[in-house]
């Protein structure tokens, strides 16, 4: 019992001598996860097998807990690992913590799935991940898609963000948050793989009830885009390519894709532009081709710049090639409880086709 629980705890051969359990400090809660764990893994040595499966099931419950809630990216450089210095371990951490965090999770809850944002060669076989703390800035925005492009380029399919930043500026904690950031980084958040609003001041829409009609429309077309979603990750899953993608993965002899970090492909069928200042206004390369505004139905020719598109607040630049299937859901709904995907149909890119209306 000793061993599986430790070894899903922390992974294989990294518990720490001493008095607790190193590894586990972070900056975000650092002094309560290392405390918690590190009880739970003074007790852990003491525990006897006779306690029976049902204590077992009970612990791993609660560690699945801790796992969740914190991220657990770094290790103490001073401290003593079994069979590892610290120097070797420092990279390796990550995929060891991640895979066992994955084990466990997958054992209690038949889902195998965590949320981490540090890595090694090696996670991607753990998903998902995200960018961590960025600021809640057009500034921090946009590095929040290049780092995601880059991500993708190194192998890993699912990769997510916080919407609409993690920290406030100039106050880390308290600076209200710029309601265009919020809805544009909403939208840019619909067209990557997993969507989460989290942060050090509030992030729920009623918060900001001069956008929060837009956010709403957003939230409903992410819904719709459920199908397409499942679609574009079972092919991530199949062939090892991300569903944030750089343009060179479509255009590899398109000199100007290689240069280009604020557009990407969403699975293989949508480029997305995602608007990151507040004048509403950016340039837009469209690779050879033709292409469709999916929320206007404007057409237009590729292999050119466009420069200063105006784009109002709701909306955002996405396009699609004609003859494009999209699988949506036809109904609102306000969970993926209330779906039945065996309902969903297929949105066809026609000669007749006018846009779609939020």
């Amino acid at each position: 019992l000793e061993e599986r629980v430790c070894k899903h705890l922390v992974g294989i051969h990294l518990i720490a001598t001493g008095k607790h359990l190193h590894g586990f400090g972070h900056t975000h809660g650092g002094l309560l996860q290392t405390f918690a764990v590190g009880v739970l893994a003074q007790q852990f040595q003491y525990l006897s097998v006779v306690i029976g499966q049902l204590f077992y099931a009970i612990t791993v419950a609660l560690v699945v807990v801790f796992l969740d809630l914190y991220v657990h990216e770094n290790i103490h450089l001073d401290a003593v690992y079994h069979s590892m210095t610290p120097e070797r371990l420092n990279n390796l951490y990550a995929l060891l913590y991640q895979k066992a965090a994955f084990e466990i999770t997958k054992e209690v809850t038949g889902d195998g799935i965590i949320w981490a944002r540090a890595a090694w060669a090696g996670c991607q076989r753990f998903p998902l991940h995200w960018g961590g703390d960025s600021a809640s800035s057009w500034d921090g925005m946009a590095g929040s898609l290049k780092g995601g492009l880059h991500f993708g380029l190194s192998g890993f399919a699912f990769w997510s963000h916080d919407v609409p930043g993690f920290h406030s500026i100039p106050d880390f904690m308290n600076s209200p948050i710029n309601p265009q950031v919020y809805v544009r980084w909403t939208q840019f958040g619909v067209f990557t793989s997993h969507i989460r609003y989290h942060g050090t001041c509030k992030r729920e829409p009623w918060h900001y009830p001069e956008i929060a009609p837009i956010i709403k429309r957003w939230w409903k077309l992410r819904y719709r885009l459920i199908p397409y979603i499942i679609q574009q990750s079972e092919m991530a899953c199949q062939s090892g390519l991300p569903i944030v993608q750089a343009l060179i993965f479509h255009h590899p002899d398109d000199r100007q894709c290689w240069h280009i970090d604020d557009e990407y492909y969403f699975g293989n069928e949508f480029l997305v532009c995602p608007v990151m200042n507040d004048k509403g206004i950016r340039d837009i390369y469209l690779p050879d081709g033709e292409w469709i505004n999916f929320f206007t139905g404007e057409r237009m020719e590729g292999g050119k710049w466009y420069d200063a598109v105006k784009t109002p607040l709701d909306l955002m630049p996405v396009f699609v090639h004609p003859n494009a299937t999209i699988p949506i859901y036809p109904y609102d709904v306000d969970c993926t409880d209330d779906m039945d995907l065996s309902k969903a149909i297929n949105l066809e890119i026609t000669d007749n086709y006018i846009g779609y209306k939020l």
